[in-house]
C-alpha cells in the first residue's frame, strides 16, 4: 500500500478479480471439468476445478503435465482436484490454453492405455498412495513434521 496506494490496490484487486472470473468461465467451458464452488463463480483469488462427474479425468495427471508446461497449480484431496492462485501477472488465455492441452493430453493417454494411473504422474502416484493410508499414520506423520520443522 506505501507503493501503490489505495488506487493502485483497488485497480490490482480489480484486475485480478477480472481475472479469477475470466479463468472460472473458460474452466467450465472445457468438456469433462467444473469448478468446485457452490455458486458458479469464484469468491476468492484462487480457483477451483475438478474432473466433471460426466467424465472422470485423473486431475493430478493434469497437474503434471501443466507442470511440464510451466504452470504451478496446487493438488487438492476430497475430492481431488486442482486449484489456481490468481495474481495480475497471470495470462488466463495462456493458461486456458496450457489447460485445454493438458486436458487433451489426458483424456487421450486415457484411452489409449485405459485407466492404468500408475503408469504415468508423479502426482497421481503420490495423491493415490496418500488415499491408502489411516488416517492416524497421517496424523503422525505431520505431527512428526512440524515437530521437525518448528524445531530450533
Amino acid at each position: 500500500m506505501m507503493t501503490i496506494g489505495e488506487d493502485g490496490y483497488q485497480q490490482r484487486a480489480k484486475t485480478i478479480r477480472g481475472i479469477a472470473l475470466q479463468l472460472a468461465a473458460g474452466i467450465q467451458s472445457i468438456p469433462g471439468l467444473q469448478l468446485l464452488t457452490t455458486n458458479r463463480q469464484p469468491v476468492t483469488v484462487i480457483v477451483a476445478f475438478a474432473s466433471s462427474s460426466d467424465e472422470d479425468l485423473n486431475v493430478y495427471k493434469i497437474k503434471d503435465v501443466l507442470s511440464e508446461l510451466g504452470w504451478s497449480v496446487n493438488p487438492l484431496q476430497n475430492p481431488p482436484g486442482l486449484n489456481v492462485c490468481i495474481t495480475a501477472n497471470l495470462n488466463a488465455n495462456e493458461f486456458l490454453e496450457c489447460l485445454k492441452l493438458a486436458v487433451d493430453r489426458v483424456r487421450n493417454e486415457t484411452t489409449r492405455k485405459g485407466i492404468d494411473d500408475s503408469a504415468t504422474g508423479a502426482t497421481a502416484a503420490l495423491y493415490r498412495a496418500a488415499e491408502t493410508l489411516p488416517e492416524s499414520t497421517i496424523q503422525f506423520s505431520m505431527h512428526r513434521f512440524v515437530d521437525a520443522s518448528l524445531t530450533p
